[in-house]
């Protein structure tokens, strides 16, 4: 479990029935947002804050600076991404052409 005491943006919105805490990420230009329900909240909750008129970003905005106390499970987030369509698309084709294109001895 991490544990955190200090300063962060929080704020309520009762009436959309939840609250948010935006933490910045050590070291980068991100911020962790977290909402979090203030009743029994389902995931069409959730999904109506990100598809409605108001977007996460707005909310974000009206944020203020207040002492918190932040305890969450500890968990690890992982992505893999190929690259290969994307780059085709913007032309590179011959590298992924195995008659145009010689590796051999690239540590890659």
């Amino acid at each position: 479990m991490m544990t955190q005491e200090g300063v962060m943006k929080y704020g309520k919105f009762e009436d959309e029935g939840f609250e948010i805490v935006s933490k910045p990420l050590n070291n980068t230009r991100f911020t962790f947002v977290i909402v979090l329900p203030l009743e029994k909240w389902s995931l069409n909750g959730a999904t109506e804050l990100l598809n409605g008129n108001k977007v996460l970003s707005e909310y974000v905005k009206n944020l203020k600076e207040t002492t918190v106390s932040l305890r969450l499970p500890k968990f690890t987030l992982k992505n893999t991404l190929d690259l290969v369509p994307t780059l085709k698309s913007i032309g590179v084709v011959d590298l992924f052409d195995p008659v145009k294109s010689d590796l051999s001895g690239k540590n890659i």
